[in-house]
């Protein structure tokens, strides 16, 4: 019973200090519903109205630029907002069809019964959980000669792309340009 009740006020003290000290201004920007919310044209962040909290004002910059933008540049999130957003891509991959796609993360190579496939895997905040973007370099490249070591940290930007194979969808960075 003891340990019942404990419980019970652990997450209740959890509730109150998560939605009791909110701040609604920035719960407005990342709705899309405040006078500082972000609009993104050609690129270029334009700041409709004041805000006080720059927190805020840059979280919704970032999730205005991700949604709507050309270019989705995952390498100026932290890792929490990384992991998310490819959470995204993965889920409705036809939202970014024909996007710029910036990542960093880890080069990985999987050999298949058809082709080799070359990905950068992303970790989350903890490192237990990984996703990763399947990429094609742009030109003729020869593995493993013009490409990294397996695990080597990489940056790949590219166009985002679905394509079928074997009655599934899977997504693809085509035209990728890689850093390592």
């Amino acid at each position: 019973m003891r340990k019942k009740w404990y419980s019970m006020a652990v997450v209740l003290c959890l509730s109150i200090s998560l939605f009791g000290c909110g701040n609604q201004n920035m719960v407005n920007d990342l709705a899309g519903k405040g006078d500082s919310q972000k609009t993104v044209k050609s690129g270029e962040a334009v700041s409709k109205g004041s805000d006080t909290s720059a927190e805020s004002e840059e979280a919704a910059e970032v999730l205005e630029e991700a949604a709507s933008a050309d270019m989705v540049d995952l390498t100026t999130l932290n890792s929490t907002m990384v992991y998310s957003e490819v959470y995204n891509i993965m889920a409705k991959p036809e939202d970014y069809i024909g996007k710029r796609i910036k990542m960093k993360g880890n080069f990985s190579v999987f050999e298949g019964d058809k082709q080799r496939y070359f990905s950068c895997i992303i970790q989350d905040a903890t490192a237990c959980c990984a996703q990763g973007l399947e990429f094609e370099l742009k030109g003729e490249h020869e593995y493993p000669k013009d490409y990294p070591e397996e695990n080597e940290e990489i940056t790949v930007t590219g166009t985002f792309d679905t394509y079928d194979e074997d009655g599934y969808t899977y997504c693809v960075i085509r035209n990728a340009e890689l850093q390592s």
